[in-house]
């Protein structure tokens, strides 16, 4: 079935692995400070799908990039902070990190 899931990015300035269902499309980054504050991305999924690993990273200004740019999704800014989410590969001598605090949390079905 195809959703919108939102996934919890717990780095920034670090590759990170996320586990997405094959196909996902993400749609950007945004942050949220209900309950958990946090860097937040979401996808539009199809949840039957078997999951694949991807590599995402935070960038701040000016900041160095680990690896090959895959895709440049948008840029936020949290307090005077501004932030661009990439999606990377190739990021030999940086080490990526897999977290299993990383949440799915459906947002809602797409009709």
């Amino acid at each position: 079935m195809i959703k919108v899931y939102k996934y919890g990015l717990n780095y920034h300035s670090v590759p990170e692995i996320v586990y997405l269902p094959v196909g996902a499309e993400v749609t950007g980054l945004g942050y949220q400070e209900k309950n958990d504050p946090r860097t937040v991305m979401w996808a539009v999924v199809d949840d039957r799908n078997n999951l694949e690993k991807r590599m995402f990273f935070i960038a701040l200004t000016g900041q160095e990039i680990p690896g090959k740019v895959v895709y440049a999704y948008n840029t936020i800014e949290v307090n005077k902070c501004v932030m661009t989410l990439l999606e990377v590969t190739d990021t030999e001598g940086f080490d990526p990190k897999e977290d299993d605090r990383l949440t799915l949390t459906p947002l809602k079905e797409i009709v």
